[in-house]
């Protein structure tokens, strides 16, 4: 994980190992059934205890919505702040983190908007947020984080207009099975003359670096949230119906650092960078389904990628990112790309048919 540069600008606001629970910092904006949110030792980071949640679709809804989080205090408004913690997605058996439908979405980590109440102002969703969700053109597995703010002193409901921004992190799949640790240095702001600045790491690596407004002119400022919230299971998205009743998430090695000086990299520049290892992924486009057959590849890997190779099946092969390749004789052909770089491999196959008719 990223670690802070020794530095007396920076001060500790809160730590979690959860080796005996949390602190009072943190409370369970969760049901209370025995699955709902509990130390494990299944998986962690910390000597032997992470957090782990578990939200069943038929859960009672929880402050309005399906979730399963513990949930700090409203800040005081536009801090400066890094946030790091650790996450776990289970690969295989009963808690495996299977694909859902695309448009089912679930936070699993966010910084919630305090709208005035004495001005009737009604949320707008979180300023912040880190999103997993299905692809509906490839079907992959994807990070994202949305971003969202306004300046005016009292939000309409909804009328956000252009104030929302997305950040593709690239596939999770890879992942599962793994810690992955991340690390969001957030300066809040509204304005653009408040200096907001947004920076995400994912394994030590910047994934998002953005200096746009980045939250809502409140009295109050963000409370953080973390487990899943999961809102198309409360029925309030029409479009997205989920095919799943269950996710589990673990969490691991929490904290809160508020940044007190002009520290400019909060991120200690002399820990090496984590590498990780691509994600292999294409497309196979083809002209028509009889020979000769023109197919049209692309490739659309997630990662640092230093060399692919894709192989088309019929002792033909190419190192470009993107390729057209005919096949002149009918058949079943197995296409594979490997992609690589220095954490390891990664690879995928397609089933290309050429018809003689």
């Amino acid at each position: 994980m990223p670690v802070l540069a020794a530095t007396n600008d920076t001060s500790n606001v809160n730590s979690e190992t959860f080796e005996n629970g949390f602190s009072s910092y943190w409370y369970r904006a969760m049901n209370n059934y025995a699955y709902s949110g509990n130390p494990s030792t299944n998986y962690s980071v910390s000597p032997t205890h992470s957090y782990r949640f578990e939200l069943h679709s038929t859960d009672p809804k929880v402050e309005g919505g399906k979730r399963a989080e513990l949930e700090g205090a409203p800040e005081p408004p536009l801090q400066n702040r890094i946030y790091n913690f650790s996450t776990y997605l289970p690969n295989g058996g009963s808690e495996d983190y299977a694909l859902d439908k695309p448009e089912c979405d679930e936070i699993i980590a966010q910084w919630h908007q305090n709208p005035d109440p004495e001005d009737k102002e009604t949320s707008c969703g979180p300023p912040l947020c880190l999103i997993l969700n299905t692809d509906p053109k490839d079907g992959r597995g994807y990070y994202s984080v949305m971003q969202l703010w306004d300046s005016r002193a009292i939000t309409p409901s909804n009328n956000l207009g252009n104030n929302r921004t997305y950040f593709d992190l690239g596939s999770y799949e890879g992942d599962k099975g793994k810690w992955v640790n991340w690390s969001f240095h957030v300066k809040w702001g509204w304005l653009a003359s408040q200096n907001p600045k947004l920076e995400v790491y994912k394994d030590g690596v910047l994934v998002v670096n953005s200096n746009s407004p980045n939250t809502f002119n409140d009295k109050k400022g963000v409370n953080q949230q973390f487990g899943i919230y999961k809102w198309e299971w409360d029925g309030s998205d029409s479009r997205a119906i989920s095919m799943l009743t269950k996710r589990v998430i673990y969490f691991d090695d929490m904290t809160v650092t508020q940044i007190t000086g002009n520290v400019t990299d909060p991120v200690n520049p002399a820990q090496p960078k984590a590498e990780i290892k691509p994600v292999a992924s294409f497309t196979a486009t083809p002209t028509s389904g009889k020979y000769p057959l023109k197919v049209t590849f692309k490739d659309t890997s997630t990662g640092n990628i230093t060399s692919r190779t894709l192989t088309f099946g019929d002792r033909y092969s190419t190192t470009t990112t993107n390729t057209t390749h005919t096949y002149n004789s009918r058949g079943t052909y197995t296409a594979k790309l490997i992609v690589t770089n220095s954490a390891g491999d990664s690879s995928t196959t397609k089933t290309i048919t050429v018809r003689r008719y």
